[in-house]
């Protein structure tokens, strides 16, 4: 699980490049499968500790106060970190765009480009410069997108 969080880590290369004299890993967001939100944020905290990184966990279903996560992950203390599911991220995008310096995708091979995905255009609304997709699929070569046979 170690490989999973060391894009967050702050001693990792993507927030200790200094750029202007500021990190450019300030804030970090983690888009994963629903399922996937909890392990996210246990393995943060496992790995990373709660002194130097802070991780909100965006849950999905009923009675979740996601405009107070995200308002915590804004305006939160040193190296702030939000896991959200890509569903809850379709509904808070517009509120984090142009104010994240990282954004990591699990399971990024279930992203699609499809005309209309509302996933992708919620992902690119963000407008973050430095993108991770984390897979467990291999690449085929000769693959199309599309759909061609490869």
């Amino acid at each position: 699980m170690e490989r999973v969080v060391a894009p967050l880590n702050p001693p990792h290369p993507f927030s200790t490049r200094f750029q202007a004299g500021r990190p450019l890993g300030r804030r970090t967001v983690v888009a994963c499968p629903s399922s996937l939100v909890d392990n996210w944020a246990a393995e943060a905290k496992k790995w990373l500790g709660d002194e130097r990184f802070k991780v909100i966990a965006l849950r999905p279903g009923p009675g979740v106060d996601a405009p107070g996560a995200v308002a915590g992950f804004l305006h939160g203390g040193v190296h702030p970190c939000l896991v959200a599911s890509y569903e809850a991220l379709r509904k808070v995008g517009p509120a984090l765009a142009g104010r994240v310096d990282l954004l990591v995708c699990d399971e990024g091979h279930r992203l699609k480009a499809t005309a209309g995905n509302q996933t992708i255009a919620a992902l690119k609304a963000i407008g973050c410069k430095r993108t991770v997709l984390l897979t467990g699929e291999r690449e085929r070569k000769g693959r199309v997108e599309g759909g061609g046979s490869g």
